[in-house]
């Protein structure tokens, strides 16, 4: 295909997106229903989600375009429809604040704050497969990640950064963290965490820490201002942090330095932005959409169509951004934000996709979501 052509399909399909976004449909279903969200006891983020009042009964107005070869070499644009997913599986896991997600090496793993508890899921049947005590009822896992072979695990409990071997499901490594835990991710050759309140000064209470997956020790931090408590992370090419009411700063993984600092992308929003990386770019919750940054240059690259209650969790994934609002799972395409698949259940708090297949959690339940084979 001709690369001319190809970019101004691109841009068409766009710019055509984009103005059918705005085209006002009769009876469109979306669940109207808002989630209650907010900050745990003990400075611990916890999503409280309401059941949605009703589900999604029809698809959702056209929100993307595919260019479809004719005859004799014409290509004509074409609407489509986002894909409609279904709840493949279902587990019940207790209490009532939604589970942390990881997945990886096969396994779907969830940490259970009121229980204190990390389970291995099998991922087909969801059935708990081994189980590992982290702290106690409502001091145990706060973040749970997985990379490097292992399971990362935040206990709340003893402060400490837990490296758990996920076939015995043992812990292989404990790491004293500096402060109070609060997200943990994996990339770039390290295990990434964030820590908060050391002190009652807005600009420095809170810090991103670097930790050698081997041998846990720390080898690099940067300070994050702002005034939240949970102070998410995301990995990819560049390490992206940021907290509430606070600047969103691009870090270099290598040199821990600021690449790039960004004003509070989700002014006004109830909670922290939700806030991915990937090769695409960075992706920002808004009040009510998705955005896409380049994180180097802090240049707007793509807005998804407007979305009612929209909700905080975003997970970047090989097929797309998912995300969760009322009553509904979405994916948007990576590169124009475009919904691309959406599944009607209750709304979730975080996602976690694994062979196809996307994991939501909501409270005291987890389902998995795809297509029917």
């Amino acid at each position: 295909m001709n690369t001319a052509l190809d970019d101004f399909a691109e841009r068409l399909s766009t710019q055509l997106h984009a103005s059918l976004d705005w085209i006002p449909v009769d009876g469109l279903p979306w669940v109207d229903g808002r989630r209650n969200v907010a900050e745990r006891a003990r400075r611990r983020r916890h999503f409280r989600v309401r059941a949605a009042a009703s589900v999604l009964a029809a698809a959702a107005a056209v929100t993307a375009v595919i260019v479809v070869a004719q005859p004799g070499g014409r290509r004509t644009l074409t609407p489509t429809q986002p894909l409609t997913l279904k709840v493949l599986a279902s587990a019940a896991v207790g209490g009532t604040d939604p589970a942390e997600l990881a997945a990886g090496g096969g396994w779907v793993f969830a940490g259970l704050w009121d229980s204190g508890q990390l389970l291995r899921l099998d991922p087909t049947t969801l059935r708990a497969t081994a189980t590992l005590q982290v702290g106690t009822a409502r001091t145990g896992p706060l973040s749970v990640a997985y990379g490097d072979g292992a399971v990362w695990v935040l206990n709340f409990a003893d402060g400490r950064l837990w490296r758990v071997d996920p076939a015995t499901m043992t812990a292989t490594l404990k790491v004293t963290l500096p402060s109070q835990p609060s997200q943990v991710a994996v990339g770039d050759g390290a295990v990434w965490v964030t820590v908060c309140c050391t002190s009652v000064d807005d600009s420095t209470r809170q810090r991103l820490l670097r930790i050698d997956p081997t041998t846990g020790a720390i080898t690099g931090s940067h300070v994050v201002a702002g005034d939240g408590e949970t102070v998410p992370l995301a990995v990819g090419p560049d390490i992206v942090v940021t907290s509430h009411n606070g600047p969103v700063l691009v870090i270099d993984p290598k040199t821990m330095s600021v690449v790039r600092t960004l004003p509070d992308l989700c002014a006004g929003c109830e909670d922290t932005a939700g806030l991915v990386a990937g090769d695409q770019g960075m992706y920002v919750t808004s009040s009510a959409s998705v955005v896409r940054y380049d994180p180097k240059s802090g240049r707007l690259l793509a807005t998804s169509p407007d979305i009612p209650d929209i909700g905080a969790p975003l997970s970047v994934q090989p097929d797309g951004i998912w995300f969760s609002g009322t009553g509904r799972v979405l994916r948007l395409d990576p590169r124009s934000l475009a919904i691309t698949a959406q599944a009607p259940v209750a709304a979730g708090a975080y996602l976690v996709e694994l062979t196809h297949s996307v994991y939501v959690s909501f409270e005291g339940t987890i389902d998995k979501v795809g297509t029917v084979s």
